[in-house]
């Protein structure tokens, strides 16, 4: 049986490799796309485009870190400031801030959800 504490580790360890496969990945495709033209001496091939446009908006002290959390549909956003804002997402077109968390003295460089844990 998993302990909160091992819970924890694993999601955090679960974070960062996500994050370092999100590097090499960015890495590679950046490489690739690089190294193309002057390989085969020709320009690479037309990208397809998309078209963003907001659906919903918040209003906040800004958003350095987030990570979201599927099954809660919460959004952990550290503002690089001393706090964490959770805000509720399930409504896209009203977002809303359910609470501000303290996170100490030094601050969040950081923040990850996994199963259900926030660290």
């Amino acid at each position: 049986m998993q302990t909160r504490k091992t819970r924890h580790v694993l999601g955090v360890a679960f974070s960062l490799a996500i994050f370092f496969v999100g590097i090499l990945m960015s890495l590679r495709l950046l490489g690739s796309a690089a190294a193309a033209p002057a390989a085969s001496g020709m320009m690479p091939a037309a990208q397809e485009t998309i078209s963003l446009r907001p659906i919903g908006h918040f209003t906040g002290d800004g958003a350095e870190i987030s990570a979201f959390d599927p099954e809660s549909s919460r959004l952990f956003v550290v503002t690089g400031g001393l706090e964490m804002d959770v805000l509720d997402l399930r409504n896209p077109l009203s977002v809303t801030r359910v609470m501000t968390v303290a996170v100490g003295a030094g601050g969040a460089n950081s923040v990850a959800v996994h199963d259900g844990l926030v660290a």
